[in-house]
C-alpha cells in the first residue's frame, strides 16, 4: 500500500469496509463462489493491514486497537471524524 495521508487512509478503510459488507451480502446468497471468497479475504486482509497502519500512525479507530500500556490516553487525541480547524 502506498504511502497515504490520515484522511485518504481513512477513507480507503472505509471503502475497503464497504467492499466486505457488498461481498458478505453477496456470499449470503451465493457461499459456494469461490471467486467471492477469495475476494473477501482479499479485502479483509486489505483492511486489517489499513487499520493496523493507521492505529500505529494516528492512534486506534475502535477498542480492539488500544494499545494496554496506554489504554486510556487514546481519548485525548481527536476523533477520526473530527475535522481539523484553525481556531
Amino acid at each position: 500500500m502506498n504511502k497515504m495521508n490520515q484522511k485518504e487512509l481513512l477513507q480507503h478503510i472505509s471503502e475497503v469496509s464497504f467492499m466486505i459488507d457488498d461481498i458478505t451480502l453477496y456470499l449470503d446468497t451465493h457461499p459456494e463462489c469461490q471467486e467471492a471468497l477469495e475476494e473477501y479475504c482479499k479485502y479483509k486482509n486489505m483492511r486489517m493491514s489499513a487499520l493496523h497502519e493507521y492505529s500505529e500512525q494516528y492512534g486506534a479507530l475502535n477498542r480492539y486497537q488500544v494499545n494496554p500500556d496506554d489504554y486510556w490516553c487514546w481519548v485525548n487525541r481527536p476523533w477520526p471524524w473530527e475535522k481539523e480547524c484553525g481556531c
